[in-house]
């Protein structure tokens, strides 16, 4: 029973541990943002939608 105690005990400590180190953030002041815009968002679109037109 003691030994069983003690892996139970094991257990929920390594669980809380990783739940834990989950919630660590980046500082509110990072370098590149979240929402950085992709290259391709800021392309110029093709005229009139057909492709391989210019």
């Amino acid at each position: 029973m003691t030994n069983r105690l003690r892996s139970l005990r094991l257990l929920v400590a390594a669980v809380t541990m990783l739940l834990a180190g989950g919630c660590a953030t980046t500082d509110r002041e990072s370098d590149l943002p979240w929402n950085m815009s992709q290259p391709w968002e800021s392309a110029p679109t093709i005229p009139f939608g057909s492709p391989g037109s210019y």
